[in-house]
């Protein structure tokens, strides 16, 4: 399964990842790179998205994909 870090404002994607836990690792790393280049106020509103069964990128979701989003957000 792959996974994307999505901005959502110029929606274009960030980075592609095999896990979940390194999708989290860049969103992480692009907020601090934001904050570092334009001010500790500014931000870019980011997604991770997850490969569904038909190819298609959805939002990686809290309630169905619980054990992915945990992983993703803690590691």
């Amino acid at each position: 399964m792959k996974y994307q870090l999505f901005d959502t404002f110029n929606g274009q994607v960030i980075s592609r990842h095999r896990t979940p836990q390194a999708a989290g690792k860049a969103a992480r790393k692009h907020a601090a790179a934001v904050h570092r280049y334009n001010g500790s106020g500014s931000y870019i509103p980011v997604v991770l998205l997850r490969q569904n069964e038909a190819g298609e990128f959805v939002r990686l979701d809290q309630d169905t994909d619980t054990d992915d989003y945990i992983r993703a957000l803690n590691e």
